[in-house]
């Protein structure tokens, strides 16, 4: 990767991600490098990541331990927060999801991996079939009877009544009510990584930077090692290693 060539980024056409990134991928950030964006679906940037295809790349927080040897965890890019977890949904009120068929947005997104945690404790028996589809089609399907109960994300937690669908369980609300503390959970896991993994790489000559406002936030330093991880949630940037 060279000054010249723009750096190779992947992320879901989701608001929060759209905003995140919205003056890198416009051009309206000083110095920094130009972007060659693509959009695409959580569960297809994981798989990109897997695969090691793109410089930069929004992944679930769950799927880190399978890309940390390509990529390098950024500090910055990161969605998290309280009161705005992934959501369980059924047309009827109050099914029992034993033995039912689930949409996910992705098997090895942190929602799915919350959904297995709750559904442990609360499912007698566990839930049927996992099918997994893009996030925007996942109510829909619900909706539709095409499933029994849907997984989802992103903004579907403010719009599923639009569905006429009904809310059975918020699976941030059983993290933070069986841990009591979510976020500095995930934290300490992150950071073991990040120390383990991420010790000696450094990227050579990236200075990227996000504005929010009147704000500028560093979202990567030239050594990996001066990282710091600060912030956990749901979603998180990573960076290939050079």
């Amino acid at each position: 990767m060279t000054s010249e060539q723009p750096l190779q980024i992947a992320y879901s056409p989701c608001p929060n991600d759209t905003f995140v990134f919205d003056a890198l991928a416009h051009g309206r950030v000083p110095g920094a490098p130009a972007l060659d964006v693509t959009f695409a679906d959580i569960d297809i940037t994981n798989g990109m990541a897997e695969r090691g295809e793109f410089d930069v790349l929004k992944v679930s927080y769950a799927v880190l331990p399978y890309v940390l040897g390509e990529y390098a965890l950024l500090p910055c890019g990161g969605a998290l927060g309280r009161g705005c977890g992934p959501l369980v949904l059924t047309r009827e009120a109050g099914t029992d999801l034993a033995g039912r068929t689930v949409a996910v947005p992705s098997e090895k997104s942190t929602a799915y991996l919350l959904f297995r945690l709750w559904a442990a404790d609360t499912v007698a028996g566990g839930v049927g079939e996992i099918v997994v589809m893009p996030f925007h089609e996942i109510m829909p399907a619900v909706r539709d009877g095409k499933v029994d109960a849907g997984l989802v994300i992103h903004e579907a937690r403010f719009t599923y009544q639009n569905y006429g669908l009904h809310k059975l369980a918020d699976m941030g609300e059983h993290w933070e009510d069986t841990t009591a503390s979510a976020h500095e959970a995930n934290d300490a896991m992150d950071e073991e990584h990040a120390k383990s993994e991420l010790a000696e790489p450094t990227i050579d000559g990236l200075d990227i930077f996000l504005l929010f406002g009147d704000q500028t936030l560093v979202m990567a330093e030239n050594s990996v090692k001066d990282m710091q991880v600060g912030s956990v949630g749901i979603f998180e940037a990573v960076l290939r290693r050079s």
